[in-house]
């Protein structure tokens, strides 16, 4: 029996001898699976996310049924189910012990992803790039740019062709600027790096003080508005303080504007994590300007950590 509470963690009874049991802990991870190599890459991201410990993983396909006032019959619905788990008849041959594949209807494959996520109480939900993108190129599509507006748990948008390279989390890059958000994303870097045995580059970005103007761009040059750069230098250590000295590598501060100067420094990142806007809902990931400049621009994955 599996009871779910709302951090993510199942607990799940395990047998011992003379009939007594202990609960054994587990994560729970959704992973969206289209049956093509876009899902292929957000089930191998899940996996170099947690290559051990007792996570389980729901690789999920959704059927959309587009027309919510028609009820299928059973019988359609029976004929869809048989042909697409014949079509994912390879990938379910490829799943682990800790992985099963679940497949669900709803108008929307994020609609989907949503409510699931909330009834089991997921810790993560992982997504593909999109088929929009130009090749090479991380592009958010409609299904990962829905579901960010409201996930109640962190969503990682996996890189184009992840399944096909080293797929592996050796550098990730953190976004940090203090706030509450970034205290969210903070965890989560140091628990993945951990995890993988990463290093983690610290980034936080100078921002000119807001009442200064220069040549119309809304800041100061940097050699005449030094605040920035030493707020931004205050917020890297306490970044690396709370990361722990072993996983970090290096600090970054380089100017604004916030999400450019991230995809900037994510050319050696294999995972950038960045908290949500800081708006919105409490634990709920809300979609900001910099987390959709990174979801659209960075070729690496992409994880954005709800407040």
């Amino acid at each position: 029996m599996i009871a779910h509470s709302a951090s993510g963690i199942s607990h799940r009874r395990t047998a011992l001898p003379g009939g007594r049991s202990i609960a054994v802990m587990s994560i729970l991870h959704l992973v969206g699976h289209d049956g093509s190599a876009r899902g292929d890459d957000a089930l191998a991201l899940a996996r170099a996310l947690a290559p051990q410990g007792d996570v389980r993983r729901i690789v999920v396909h959704v059927i959309e049924l587009q027309s919510p006032d028609l009820t299928p019959s059973d019988g359609f619905l029976d004929t869809l189910h048989d042909a697409v788990e014949a079509r994912l008849a390879p990938l379910v041959a490829s799943l682990r012990p800790e992985e099963e594949l679940r497949l669900i209807e709803a108008p929307s494959v994020a609609h989907g992803l949503h409510e699931l996520a909330e009834r089991e109480h997921a810790a993560l939900v992982v997504v593909g790039p999109s088929h929009h993108g130009r090749v090479g190129l991380a592009v958010l599509g409609t299904v990962a740019d829905r579901l960010l507006h409201g996930s109640p748990c962190p969503v990682a948008r996996a890189s184009t062709g992840f399944a096909a390279g080293t797929r592996t989390i050796d550098r990730v890059l953190l976004a940090y600027d203090g706030s509450a958000e970034a205290q969210g994303a903070l965890a989560f870097a140091a628990d993945a790096a951990r995890g993988v045995g990463a290093l983690v580059d610290v980034i936080t970005v100078q921002t000119p003080s807001s009442h200064s103007e220069y040549a119309g761009t809304g800041g100061l040059p940097p050699a005449l508005d030094v605040e920035p750069g030493r707020r931004a230098a205050e917020l890297a250590a306490l970044a690396a303080n709370g990361l722990g000295h072993d996983i970090v590598n290096v600090m970054l501060t380089p100017l604004w504007p916030t999400g450019e100067a991230i995809v900037s420094a994510s050319g050696e990142a294999d995972l950038v994590v960045c908290g949500s806007r800081a708006y919105g809902p409490v634990r709920r990931v809300l979609l900001g300007s910099t987390g959709h400049h990174l979801l659209h621009h960075a070729t690496c994955s992409v994880v954005i950590v709800p407040r």
